[in-house]
């Protein structure tokens, strides 16, 4: 039974990562995407400026 409970608070602690890490990537796509979108927006409209 303690084999057990530990495995359970491995797994947890795990999952828990996972979960982070893929949070921490789906910030850093949407960050990545809205700095991809800026730069293109404000490299258009310089050119249109100049």
């Amino acid at each position: 039974m303690g084999l057990f409970s530990v495995f359970l608070s491995l797994s947890n602690a795990v999952m828990g990562w996972s979960h982070a890490l893929s949070l921490a990537l789906n910030l850093l796509a949407m960050g990545c995407t809205v700095a991809g979108s800026w730069f293109l927006l404000s490299a258009m409209t310089s050119r249109r400026i100049s």
